[in-house]
């Protein structure tokens, strides 16, 4: 393709392409180029783009391109768009000098690996107008003064990097104007003063270290054009007065901070995305709340107090709502699961509301996320549920809800999570235990602390084809989340609570490639079906302090990915199978208080448990436990030196017999002269038993 000479404008971009980047150095009348969003890998050369005199647009974002940024690059009379960002670039020339004649208004570098101090000629570009180096690792110092060389800039992006950024001397009236300006993890210590900024429409200050109040003139920059302001993730205790929210701005987040009081007056029309999440606030919320044209609400994490606002419901635009982690009570307004037919997250966790759960869950249900556990909710599930086809993640846990299992649910094949733990749910689990049952992306099921009974749905567990590795179709580098807003990379990420190793923790993202089972602190009884092996790809299994009986299944032996197993407080019997010594991820195991006997199997991973994973089990033997097994077969050269260690423990024996029988008959006469005979034969039972354990102890001991 470089041997090309005519060629003028190359656009193969968002293809498969893979390999290195060609090389066009004969093609001098090149002036376009744009491999963007393929698979091109290895680093670029001086050669690639020598002699191209009049190339003016460079595309080659998305790709896994890496190594050095060709210095030539920056050399390149005509071009005037540089755009290498998303790849694994890891360094550019920090001392080169820019050329007064360089066209170059476009340099996008952003999400790299690139390291060092952003390089000084970058500010000797006079024509550029957009400057991204955001999410690199790019350190050091700069100072905002530096931009006065920069005068026809406009867009500024500096964020996740390891910077510090010197805010002094941007008040200047002589500072560009800037319609774009993000500084996240900068270490800014205080406000930049952008009062002239009379063009800005996008500033993101988030994740910094900036204290105190909100000035009450970053309202008024951009003369009204101000549409996007996040302030998250910094230390801001109080909005300074007077203050008027700009009716353009439709996104406002101000969560993470220190914020505290009554809410903030309610933004304009305009408002598509609010989020006052994590800071201090308390009182009601604004009962006209609902009278925006809101997308995004998240009020989570903080102290309000009341009914949810009946307006709530007017909000037909609305499809994420997050008051969880409040003090919120009185009944859940039945309009807002009935009428809001675009609502796809609905969070009320940890709150106070009472009654029942409206069964009002309209045909058209956009649901995806239903989150009502840590409340005090009564009565059954409600049938209507089975309309919210698309459901994914269904938590209810830590409620007082009082009904048999949802069967209404096995028809929503989306469902990934289930979460029903700490209620009053009873009954068997029938209708789950069928052979036609499929849930192809099912994760997480915990119905944990409840007053189930029966026994273990063995068909149950072949359906869980997400949790079958042959079958799991799901992709193991992602997570559940809600992507709100279709042209965006806005999405809503669920937390659950879940208890692993013994430990309750929180997932803040839900992997899809974690897996997990609670039956615990049930009724369930019978056997542990074999089935239960087909999950080669379970992450976690309790099915702890339940009646169930019987031998533990080998094929436990085949949960190959299994890192936290609790079958304790159960009536299991026999032996430990050895097939659980080749579960090579395991690293939580709990077998304690069953009926379990013979020897702890030798294995790899079950050397690794200490004897807390085996106590409660009388008829266990061997190491990690302080019992040892009867002494297994030896051999001849063995033999004679344990045979006279038996004669020595013999020759012990024999002295004292003689002394011990007699002052037992004195022991017995004064013993049921003064005490009744069955208390009597007890502690004589007790002091035979302790001297013969004694005795095996000594003749099992290999020397002394």
């Amino acid at each position: 393709m470089g041997k090309l000479k005519s060629l003028s404008y190359v656009d193969f971009s968002f293809n498969n392409f893979s390999g290195s980047m060609p090389n066009f150095q004969w093609s001098h009348n090149l002036a376009y180029i744009d491999f963007s969003g393929n698979a091109l890998t290895g680093p670029l050369s001086f050669n690639h783009f020598k002699g191209l005199s009049e190339i003016v647009y460079i595309n080659l974002g998305s790709n896994f391109l890496s190594g050095r940024i060709p210095p030539s690059l920056f050399s390149l009379p005509s071009l005037q768009k540089l755009l290498l960002s998303n790849n694994s670039f890891d360094q550019v020339d920090a001392y080169l000098t820019a050329s007064p004649a360089s066209q170059l208004d476009t340099l996008d570098l952003s999400f790299n690996n690139i390291k060092g101090s952003i390089p000084k000629y970058f500010f000797d570009l006079s024509n550029l107008k957009v400057l991204t180096l955001s999410s690199n690792s790019f350190g050091g110092s700069i100072q905002f003064n530096n931009l006065h060389s920069l005068p026809n800039l406009t867009r500024l992006e500096l964020s996740r990097n390891n910077l510090s950024v010197d805010v002094s001397g941007s008040a200047s009236s002589s500072f560009p104007q800037i319609t774009t300006l993000t500084m996240a993890s900068c270490r800014l210590k205080k406000f930049p003063d952008l009062r002239n900024q009379s063009r800005l429409m996008h500033l993101d200050l988030s994740d910094n270290e900036i204290r105190g109040k909100v000035p009450y003139w970053i309202w008024d920059v951009g003369n009204g054009r101000l549409s996007h302001l996040n302030l998250s993730y910094n230390f801001l205790e109080d909005l300074e007065k007077p203050y008027t929210i700009p009716r353009n701005l439709y996104l406002l987040d101000l969560q993470h901070n220190q914020l505290q009081g009554q809410l903030p007056m309610m933004p304009g029309s305009s408002i598509i995305y609010l989020d006052y999440s994590h800071n201090r606030f308390n009182g009601s919320i604004p009962i006209d709340i609902g009278n925006i044209n809101i997308v995004f609400l998240s009020l989570s994490n903080n102290s309000f107090m009341g009914r949810i606002p009946i307006s709530i419901c007017n909000a037909s635009y609305l499809l994420v709502l997050d008051l969880s982690h409040n003090k919120l009570s009185g009944p859940l307004p039945s309009c807002l699961l009935g009428t809001i037919g675009t609502l796809g997250v609905l969070n009320l966790r940890d709150n106070q509301i009472i009654g029942n759960i409206p069964d009002s869950f309209p045909s058209d249900c956009a649901l995806k996320t239903l989150d009502l556990s840590e409340n005090f909710l009564q009565g059954r599930i409600p049938k209507s549920l089975v309309n919210c086809s698309s459901l994914e993640v269904l938590n209810i846990g830590k409620n007082k809800i009082v009904d048999t299992f949802p069967c209404q649910l096995k028809n929503i094949s989306s469902l990934q999570v289930l979460l029903l733990r700490s209620n009053g749910f009873h009954g068997h689990l029938h209708c789950v235990d069928n052979a036609n049952l499929t849930w192809p992306s099912f994760q997480l099921f915990d119905i944990a602390d409840n007053h189930f009974n029966g026994k273990l749905p063995s068909n149950f567990f072949l359906s869980l084809e997400g949790m079958i590795g042959s079958q799991n179709p799901v992709n193991s580098g992602s997570h559940i989340s809600f992507k709100y807003l279709r042209l965006s990379k806005w999405y809503y990420e669920s937390r659950v609570m879940v208890t692993m190793k013994a430990n309750e923790i929180e997932l803040v993202k839900i992997l899809k490639i974690f897996t997990y089972l609670d039956f615990s602190s049930n009724n369930f009884d019978r056997i542990i079906p074999s089935t239960i092996g087909a999950l080669d790809s379970l992450y976690v299994l309790n099915l702890s302090h339940n009646s169930l009986t019987g031998n533990i299944p080998k094929t436990i032996g085949d949960l190959k990915t299994i890192e936290s197993l609790d079958l304790s407080g159960n009536e299991l019997h026999g032996s430990i199978p050895p097939e659980l010594g080749n579960l090579t991820f395991l690293s939580y195991l709990n077998l304690s208080h069953n009926r379990l006997s013979g020897a702890v199997p030798a294995g790899d991973q079950l050397n690794t448990f200490d004897e807390k994973s085996y106590l409660g089990n009388p008829g266990l033997c061997g190491l990690p436990l302080l019992n040892s097994c009867e002494s297994p077969p030896v051999s001849r050269g063995d033999e004679s030196e344990r045979e006279a260690d038996y004669g020595e423990a013999e020759m012990d024996w024999e002295p004292t017999a003689l002394g011990f029988l007699l002052g037992l008959g004195v022991y017995l006469w004064m013993l049921f002269r003064n005490k009744r005979c069955w208390e009597a034969y007890e502690q004589l039972d007790e002091v035979l038993g302790r001297l013969f354990s004694q005795r095996k102890v000594r003749r099992l001991s290999p020397g002394r």
